[in-house]
Formats: C-alpha cells, sequence, structure tokens
C-alpha cells in the first residue's frame, strides 16, 4: 500500500486537471502536509476505466470546447441555478488560467463565435492526450483500471494520512492525507460515471440533494413519429427556445438547436432542459395543468432552404422545403418520466 499526499478519484476532465493544478498551485504553496518519502507520492490518480479522459472524447462534437473567455460578470449568467456558488472556484482557476495552462503544456488554442475556446486541431482527443502527458510529465502517476470502492476516514491519522482508500477487492491501495472526489456524475456510465462519489460522500457525512438528469436532450410526446418523417439530423442557428409553463416563459434561450434522433439538443436545448427536468420533478401530472413550451426563430439550415414543421393530433411531421422560418409550438403536459438520463416531454407538437 502506498501512501500518497493527494489522492484523486476519477481520471476524467476535473482529475486530470486537478492534478496538473495542484501540482503547480497546491502543493508549491505548501498548503498540503506531505506524507513520508519511503512508497509515497505526491499527487496520484486513480482511475476505474482502462483510459482517462473517456468524456472528454465525447464533448463539443468531438472537439471538446473547452472554456469560454467571457469575464465572470458574463460568464455568469450562463451557470444555473446559483451562479454565485462557483464564484469563488473561478477566480482561483479563472477561464484565463485554464488557457494559460493548457498552452504551457503545449496545447494551441482558437477562439470561435460565442468565445468558446477549442484546441486548434478540432480533435477532443488531443485535449486528453495534453493531459496526460502533462500528467506523465510533472510526475503524476495515473492508475487505471483501478476502481475506488471506498474512502475511510482514519481517526488517529496515522503519518499524517487521514483517508484509507478501499480497492474493489476490499483491500487498502492506499492511504491520503487529501482525498479529491473527481468521480462524475451519472450522466453516461459507460465512461465511467456511475454516481461513485456521491456514494463516498455519504458515507464521509456530506448531504447529497436529489438527482435528476441536466443538460440533456428534449423529447416531445410523439417525437419519434416526428423522427421518422425528418429522417436526419437538423442543425438550427439563430433559433430561440422558450420553455413555458401555464402561459408563463420560464426561460428563453437563443442559438442554435439541433433536432437529432435523440431529441431535441444543442447549445440551447441543453441550457433549458434543466429547468424542463425540474418542472417534470415538481409537477407530476396528478397535480399539473397543461403549459406551452415552444421553440422559434427565422433561419436557414446550412445556408439551404429553412425548415418549417407541423404536427397536428395525428402526430405527423411535415417537412417544407420553401418556407424560411422554423416555427414550432409545443403543448406541455408535465409527466414524471425518464428515458436513458433523458427528460421526457410528455407533449404534443403544433403549428
Amino acid at each position: 500500500m502506498i501512501s500518497v499526499n493527494v489522492a484523486i478519484v476519477g481520471g476524467g476532465a476535473a482529475g486530470l486537471f486537478a492534478a496538473l493544478y495542484g501540482s503547480k498551485v497546491i502543493l508549491k504553496s505548501n498548503r498540503v502536509s506531505a506524507p513520508p518519502s519511503s512508497g509515497s507520492a505526491e499527487i496520484l490518480i486513480f482511475e476505474k476505466m482502462p483510459r482517462p479522459g473517456r468524456k472528454i472524447g465525447l464533448t463539443g462534437k468531438g472537439r471538446c470546447n473547452l472554456t469560454n473567455t467571457k469575464p465572470w460578470e458574463e460568464f455568469s449568467r450562463h451557470i444555473h441555478p446559483k451562479a454565485d456558488f462557483f464564484r469563488s472556484a473561478f477566480y482561483n482557476c479563472s477561464n484565463a488560467k485554464v488557457m494559460e495552462l493548457f498552452q504551457e503544456c503545449g496545447l494551441p488554442l482558437v477562439e470561435e463565435r460565442g468565445n468558446r475556446v477549442f484546441p486548434r486541431s478540432m480533435r477532443a482527443i488531443d485535449v486528453i492526450d495534453t493531459l496526460v502527458a502533462a500528467c506523465k510529465e510533472g510526475g503524476i502517476p495515473i492508475c487505471t483500471n483501478t476502481a475506488i470502492k471506498e474512502i475511510q476516514p482514519l481517526p488517529d491519522a496515522a503519518a499524517g494520512c487521514r483517508f484509507l482508500l478501499i480497492g474493489e477487492d476490499g483491500r487498502p491501495v492506499a492511504a491520503a492525507h487529501s482525498v479529491i472526489i473527481a468521480t462524475g456524475g451519472l450522466s453516461y456510465p459507460s465512461t465511467g460515471s456511475t454516481g461513485d462519489g456521491y456514494t463516498f460522500a455519504k458515507r464521509l457525512g456530506h448531504t447529497v440533494t436529489p438527482l435528476f438528469p441536466s443538460l440533456t436532450a428534449l423529447i416531445p410526446e410523439n417525437y419519434d413519429q416526428m423522427w421518422q418523417c425528418i429522417g436526419e439530423t437538423l442543425h438550427l442557428k439563430n433559433v430561440q427556445l422558450s420553455l413555458k409553463y401555464e402561459g408563463n416563459i420560464l426561460a428563453s434561450e437563443f442559438g442554435d438547436a439541433d433536432f437529432t434522433n435523440g431529441g431535441i439538443e444543442g447549445p440551447i436545448g441543453y441550457k433549458l432542459s434543466r429547468r424542463a427536468v425540474e418542472l417534470l420533478s415538481t409537477n407530476p401530472p396528478s397535480q399539473a395543468a397543461p403549459g406551452t413550451a415552444g421553440v422559434s426563430g427565422k433561419a436557414g439550415v446550412s445556408g439551404k432552404a429553412g425548415v418549417f414543421g407541423t404536427a397536428g393530433s395525428s402526430g405527423k411531421a411535415v417537412i417544407g422545403s420553401k418556407s424560411k422560418v422554423f416555427t414550432t409550438a409545443v403543448d406541455f403536459r408535465p409527466q414524471a418520466c425518464s428515458k436513458q438520463g433523458r427528460a421526457c416531454l410528455p407533449t404534443l407538437l403544433n403549428y
């Protein structure tokens, strides 16, 4: 068993970045006491998957939108529901510092429309490789195929270590002075995000709030029938997506929306999904009255003729090639529903 100064459970984006940033800031400032030098390490990452950063490769449609250059005043408007919770984290490790660290590690960056920052190669795999290479260069081991099943506090803090990390076989894997839980949520189990961190937190005495999907696809009722008529993903630019309930607009976003085989996605679809899921979870069918949600805008698709979609009570969708206006309204009847972690809106599409 090894003694470690900082044990990081999870080798995804948060874990890898925490290791790099920690090696440059936390340890250099001597804010963490070091364990004994014999059989020890300063920072160690434990990742249960065969390779780290699996989910990074899926972000930004394979390009990895790694940050945004907006100042806090604008940046915070896109953090829901409580932006102030992240204020101190932002100023301690701002978007500028994130970019600086990546560039120091040899990853060229570019800024695109909307102040979004991507690797210049437009390849998410390059972000993963950069983080892993930087950890290796900094002497930070990454133990893959190593699942941590339990984190036990050590009351006597023997040898300066306060926690014991237990492996899948029930044996101690490491003793650590500090532990960073960076296991991700429940959003993508195949990448390793199976909710382990919530269990760790509960057992260590932390409060875990109710969980629900966020940044997820919106699936209107009869969407499968509509999708059969569409047949391929629609990318809509400069459209407005509004979520209404009982005649009131609860939230509205302007930007890009995608109609895919998984539902209404894209930046503005994901932004509104949290509010939609909250509404579904707090207004079960027996308590909720019908409302409406809608998408509207004036835009073509990839510079071609616009898309005009309608669906009546028959559930059929009609796609026309001559209109330059996309307008659809959704009769929103809240109902507790979830399909593979996505928000299911039991609705009927109407023009």
